[in-house]
């Protein structure tokens, strides 16, 4: 089986070997002449409050810009501006985006919506040190990002929108803009549960964003389409609604190389094999060349360590009867395995150690730091940030090994 994989590799897993092989591990240092951001306020209606005097628009559907999603768009209408997002369901979207073009001048705005946030590249540096959130309005506000560099020069521009409510962008009169080829970027996707969904103090995405921001550079940047919902897993709907099954459909549009599947904390032992064969079986049939990557099950602390170790003992097997490539991520013995027979491990076992959370510390391990004073969720940022170098280290690790 490992002479197999290593003589037949499908194009999705070169490259994403050659993208991991190339990446420096971490993510892009803080700026130090970090934009100027300046928001709108969010109005209920038309295009919002433009910083940019005799703007020109490029609105969705067209536009000088490039977008992948990893779903077909779903439309909503504000007088006068027609907006888009990945999918308008809350019981089935996939919530993360990535939009990037190629600018010339020195301001350009995105048009979005309230309570979206943004992570901002300009030739693989971040434009500031953290996301931008804006801030929440009644119903589907306007509101402009504005992003001021101070200077007049060519810059290849990435975001990664969570939610993504998104109609264009705006340049200067003499400023230009145009798409940028996506065809050579690897595409990552990932579904989870509320450990996706990240806060306003990261990339909103979690550690798996976190990880993924590791591969940017000045010439490469992932294409990322997450699905992420609170109390969700393999068999277990949670707040949004839909397992990680009725998800899947959304989750493989866009072929993405990488198929991130984090799941289990959420649900029953009972019938968890056949949901975890349901799901796999399902991803594989939709993409045959793509890399399956299970990971879990999270255990925040100590308390979750006998039923983390139960669940992921369920899920491996169950992976171990799909057709590679796949990797799977074990956070509680802080190893990984893939379907070309080798292992390795990442990091302590487990990753978050000791009794304790933010807030009630106990001094028995870095849980103390790690995990939010809900005893649940990672610490935002630290736990977030914690959690996807290890995640980003296995996943090297396993993908080199292939």
């Amino acid at each position: 089986m490992t002479k197999y994989y290593r003589d037949f590799k499908s194009s999705s897993l070169r490259k994403l070997q050659e993208t991991f092989s190339g990446a420096s591990g971490k993510r892009p240092a803080n700026p130090a002449s970090p934009a100027t951001i300046t928001l709108s306020a969010p109005t209920a209606s038309g295009s919002g409050t433009s910083q940019i005097t005799s703007k020109v628009d490029h609105f969705l559907p067209s536009g000088n810009f490039s977008v992948y999603n990893g779903a077909s768009w779903t439309t909503f209408f504000n007088t006068g501006v027609q907006y888009y997002q990945p999918n308008a369901s809350n019981t089935d979207k996939v919530n993360m985006a990535t939009l990037a073009f190629r600018y010339e001048g020195s301001k350009f705005e995105l048009m979005a919506r309230s309570s979206d946030s943004w992570t901002i590249f300009a030739d693989g540096e971040l434009v500031i040190d953290s996301p931008i959130q804006i801030p929440p309005a009644a119903g589907y506000a306007v509101v402009r990002l504005t992003v001021d560099f101070g200077t007049r020069a060519v810059r290849n521009i990435v975001c990664y929108g969570i939610t993504f409510g998104f109609a264009g962008v705006s340049v200067g009169p003499t400023d230009s803009i145009a798409p940028i080829d996506l065809a050579p970027q690897v595409k990552i996707a990932t579904m989870s549960d509320s450990y996706g969904q990240g806060t306003s103090s990261n990339a909103n995405g979690g550690p798996f964003a976190e990880a993924a921001l590791a591969l940017v550079s000045k010439a490469e940047f992932p294409l990322l389409s997450f699905s992420a919902g609170g109390g969700s897993g393999y068999i277990t709907g949670g707040t949004g609604g839909n397992a990680f099954l009725a998800r899947v459909p959304n989750i493989v549009v866009g072929s993405p190389d990488l198929v991130i599947v984090a799941g289990g904390i959420n649900d029953s032992t009972t019938g968890l094999a056949a949901g975890v064969s349901g799901v796999l079986s399902s991803i594989r049939t939709a993409l045959p060349n793509a890399v399956i990557a299970t990971v879990g099950v999270w255990t925040p602390s100590t308390s979750y360590y006998g039923s983390g170790l139960a669940k992921h003992d369920i899920i491996l097997p169950v992976l171990q009867t799909i057709s590679g490539p796949w990797i799977d991520v074990d956070v509680t013995r802080g190893a990984w395995t893939n379907s070309a027979g080798g292992t390795g491990r990442v990091g302590p076992a487990p990753w978050v150690t000791g009794s304790g959370k933010v807030g009630t510390t106990t001094g028995t391990g870095n849980a103390d730091f790690n995990t939010s004073a809900d005893g649940v969720h990672p610490y935002s940022p630290d736990g977030h940030d914690y959690l996807a170098g290890h995640l980003y280290s296995a996943l090297r690790a396993g993908l080199l090994d292939l």
